[in-house]
């Protein structure tokens, strides 16, 4: 049985990265407080496409992109496209 982790309010955990691209290639940067603490476990500055397949199987735990998603690598967004930040103001 998975239980989901929770915020202190009883919400979801939202792990928010931002996107930059470095000479042709996206780097993934913590964006959030538990964001900048999974990198820091990862070993990391960055968070690979490995660390995000893993932090999105954390019951509980969803991934958001800070960027505009467009132009934003799929392994980023993720299965069900990952950008969730205001999607309802287009």
């Amino acid at each position: 049985m998975e239980t989901a982790v929770k915020d202190e309010n009883g919400g979801a955990l939202v792990v928010e990265v931002s996107v930059r691209w470095n000479y042709g290639r996206a780097a993934v940067y913590p964006a959030n407080d538990l964001a900048r603490t999974l990198a820091d476990l990862a070993g990391h500055r960055t968070l690979t496409q490995q660390d995000l397949g893993l932090i999105r199987k954390l019951p509980g735990v969803s991934v958001t992109v800070a960027d505009d998603p467009h132009g934003i690598p799929e392994w980023v967004r993720g299965p069900a496209g990952g950008y969730s930040r205001e999607e309802s103001h287009a």
